[in-house]
């Protein structure tokens, strides 16, 4: 039980690494307040090892605060596309002269910019495990099945093949897992057409004509270790990012997430509003308290660990300061908020040289 993520610092040439077991979802929100506030955010948290990462598996999240490069590159929160797109907008207030980008790859990214080797997020092999099976094709038809796909499903699986265009919902934790699926396996997709909402956060669009697999996903940690070698020879992956607009494209323009409207919008800034001020507090605590005295109750050391905010309390003002520069900036009043921009280790280069420091 947690919200796992490690949040590390940069500063005066040391890498500092500090864990937080309840602030994966609230990453976003909680970086708003720009790089001092931030700083302080992680410096409160219990410093560990600087290479004692979470692995791929348990990761949900992660910020890298790079104050001699001015760099932030994070991942972590349960904003919706739109919600997404609006806070990394409202960074370009509170961050500036700053290089903000999402890791959209997930932990692939934090290793790039760091400068170290994949396997250190590579999960621990337990004794005496064997190789796990991929994801065959009862876990596809268990993924298409699954209630309430009808409506703003939360993943979008779509096939290119000699037979046309078809798309479905489905209920699918990781664009990973889709991807692992050999590619003829979605030969029998069954159309199924979904009305679109706003909270659809992931899909893939294979293409067996041209031999290409499209991936787009709002949670990076998620899209950690995607590849496409296991297809043979001749595929190609391409990253979209959140761009969902890509995934649309490929299928002639269908709308797979409706576009925001001035009511939706406003309910947007509201919730992003919420997440960012809600002082929140350690569910642990409720279970403890429930449970006490009936059963023995034992408590990880971590999850134990209180939940510190980012936001003071005087800050209500402030985020609708922000809000209210947001809007009056703006060129063009009825645009939508751009794709978040991701981390590219050639447009947006690596860190410098790091020592540790650890505790």
């Amino acid at each position: 039980m947690g919200q796992r993520a490690n949040l590390l610092l940069i500063e005066g040439g040391q890498l500092s690494n500090h864990y937080t077991h309840w602030s994966a979802n609230v990453i976003t929100p909680s970086l708003l307040w720009g790089p001092q506030r931030a700083r302080s955010w992680i410096l409160a948290h219990q410093q560990i090892a600087h290479d004692d990462l979470l692995d791929w598996v348990w990761a949900e999240g992660f910020v890298v605060l790079d104050l001699g490069r001015q760099v932030l590159l994070f991942d972590g929160d349960e904003l919706q596309v739109w919600q997404r797109r609006l806070a990394v907008e409202l960074f370009r207030l509170t961050w500036p002269g700053w290089t903000v980008r999402w890791g959209s790859r997930g932990l692939d990214d934090l290793l790039r910019y760091l400068g170290m080797s994949f396997d250190t997020c590579d999960p621990p092999a337990l004794p005496g495990a064997t190789t796990v099976e991929p994801p065959g094709r009862a876990d596809l038809d268990a993924w298409l099945d699954h209630d309430g796909m009808d409506e703003d499903p939360w993943h979008v699986v779509s096939v290119r093949d000699e037979a046309g265009l078809r798309w479905a919902g489905a209920y699918v934790e990781s664009t990973r897992d889709v991807v692992a699926l050999p590619a003829d396996r979605f030969r029998g997709l069954v159309h199924r057409p979904f009305r679109p909402g706003p909270g659809t956060a992931s899909g893939v669009h294979v293409d067996q004509l041209d031999r290409w697999f499209g991936v787009w996903q709002i949670h990076g940690v998620l899209g950690s270790r995607i590849t496409v070698q296991a297809q043979g020879p001749g595929w190609q992956l391409r990253r979209w990012g959140d761009r969902f607009e890509e995934h649309e494209r490929a299928l002639g323009g269908t709308t797979l997430v409706t576009r925001p409207t001035p009511e939706s919008a406003a309910a947007d800034c509201a919730e992003l509003r919420r997440q960012a001020l809600t002082e929140r507090v350690n569910p642990i605590d409720a279970v403890v308290e429930k449970l006490g005295g009936q059963v023995p109750i034992t408590v990880s050391p971590w999850a134990a660990t209180p939940v510190l905010q980012a936001a003071t309390a005087d800050d209500g003002a402030v985020f609708d300061a922000i809000l209210r520069a947001w809007w009056a900036d703006r060129a063009d009043p009825a645009a939508y908020p751009a794709p978040v921009p991701t981390y590219d280790p050639n447009r947006d280069g690596v860190a410098a040289p790091w020592a540790p420091l650890d505790p």
